[in-house]
């Protein structure tokens, strides 16, 4: 950030079932746009 670079998102996530994992995914991705994503660090943890 402070050199001025921008990202589309760094998605976190503890050690899950790969099924719970994708639920939490869909549900990222039904909730949050892209450009809300830009420059932010979020953990799927959000989204259960």
């Amino acid at each position: 950030m402070t050199e001025g670079k921008e990202h589309w998102g760094i998605i976190l996530s503890n050690r899950e079932p790969i099924g719970e994992l994708l639920r939490r995914i869909l549900r990222l991705l039904n909730t949050v746009s892209a450009e809300e994503l830009k420059n932010q660090i979020r953990w799927l943890n959000e989204f259960k």
